[in-house]
């Protein structure tokens, strides 16, 4: 699986956010997605001062997550 975390940048960047995105990496080393790929041309709009970070967890977070989650039932 995979984890996302979404980020509004307007505060500090005007521009899209592919553009962001070059920028993020190419001035602080930090890769982000713009998510605007994922949406269809109607909806560019919704995506378009956001973009998306991915991060990871060990498997033993993992695991823990699923013990707790089964616990749910």
């Amino acid at each position: 699986g995979a984890f996302y975390i979404m980020g509004d940048f307007s505060d500090i960047y005007e521009g899209t956010n592919l553009d962001f995105s070059k920028w993020l990496i190419r001035e602080h080393g930090v890769a982000s997605i713009p998510p605007s790929s994922f949406f269809s041309d109607e909806h560019q709009h919704i995506a378009s001062q956001y973009v998306r970070f991915s991060y990871c967890k060990n498997d033993d977070s993992l695991h823990e997550a699923v013990n707790r989650l089964t616990n749910l039932r």
